[in-house]
């Protein structure tokens, strides 16, 4: 089977985390400093927060906003978006995603999401795909990423949070280890969300490498986009091309020949409002996020894919149509 996305490591993984060992510092160390910064100056901003995964980067970003009534953000989003607004205790109201880049109408959402990596801008900005897109969330409040293993850049699991208002980088900083003023003195309610320092020396070395990733994520989305006879899944202009796949009627067809012929595609997202735990929320007019959602076909996207398996792909997502399933778009 070809993985629809894994991550991508080597020996140099191995040597900092090795080395982070044999220096006895696997929870706090050198490394998380020195990730950080490689995050803020790849992302265009004055400052990155790591932390350990990337819901808990949108809790602390959403904790610091003070966003606990309401939330407006799009349903077209994986659920830890929403999570963590839970997590606030805020109410979420929906609102629909741009036709042409699939995300979230900044004029409609305090908190948007970078859908596939593509740029939005907003109060608050989930860009958990978007590294290697350049300045991430542009010169707005705060972003958010993700460093999960299926992301172009993992530490194995982790987020970030970044952003330029150095009183908020410390109020994040702050509350992230469990707003402890020192001495057992707690200036407020906080969590336990830093990154550690294993989790950051596999970062360090991923980003050794996150131009030849980036470059290798927008080949594989053009050559689908060049080969295939269907729309692709949009990647605007910069995008970190994080996945790539098309959109056809048959989608869940297509999916399913696709794995019978060992080949890992996969839906994507099912918006939010759809589902039991958010089905009551208010929302605006989904009317492109309802048209768009069952038509996706995600196929393989990792670092590693080679031109051969990609090859591969492309002849069975033609063999497709050879066989009289067309996939009208």
């Amino acid at each position: 089977m070809i993985p629809l996305l894994v991550p991508n490591m080597g020996s140099y993984e191995e040597q900092l985390v090795s080395r982070a060992i044999m220096d006895n510092e696997p929870c706090q160390g050198k490394y998380v400093k020195e990730f950080e910064e490689l995050v803020a100056s790849a992302t265009g901003r004055a400052w990155c927060v790591a932390t350990c995964s990337g819901t808990s980067a949108l809790h602390l970003a959403l904790s610091v906003l003070g966003w606990t009534d309401g939330v407006y953000m799009p349903s077209y989003t994986f659920a830890a978006t929403a999570n963590a607004v839970a997590m606030v205790g805020a109410e979420i109201s929906f609102s629909d995603v741009d036709p042409e880049t699939w995300v979230a109408d900044h004029a409609g959402s305090d908190l948007v999401v970078e859908t596939f990596g593509n740029y939005a801008r907003g109060t608050l900005v989930d860009a958990a795909c978007s590294i290697g897109s350049g300045e991430v969330g542009g010169k707005y409040k705060l972003a958010c990423l993700s460093f999960n293993g299926n992301k172009t850049i993992t530490t194995g699991g982790g987020g970030a949070i970044v952003g330029d208002n150095i009183e908020r980088e410390h109020k994040i900083r702050g509350l992230m280890g469990h707003a402890n003023a020192g001495n057992y003195n707690y200036h407020s309610k906080g969590f336990n969300y830093a990154m550690p320092n294993v989790n950051a020396a596999i970062g360090v070395a991923q980003m050794s490498r996150l131009d030849e990733f980036v470059k290798k994520k927008r080949g594989i989305s053009q050559r689908y986009k060049e080969e295939l006879p269907y729309d692709p899944v949009p990647h605007s202009e910069g995008s970190a091309c994080w996945i790539s796949g098309y959109q056809t009627h048959e989608a869940m067809n297509h999916i399913h020949k696709l794995n019978e012929l060992g080949i890992g595609a996969a839906g994507f997202w099912e918006p939010l409002h759809l589902q039991a735990p958010w089905k009551d929320c208010p929302r605006g007019n989904l009317e492109v996020t309802e048209k768009i959602w069952n038509r996706v076909v995600m196929l393989p996207s990792s670092t590693s894919l080679t031109d051969e398996q990609q090859t591969k792909v492309i002849d069975a997502v033609l063999s497709l149509r050879q066989e009289g399933q067309t996939g009208h778009p």
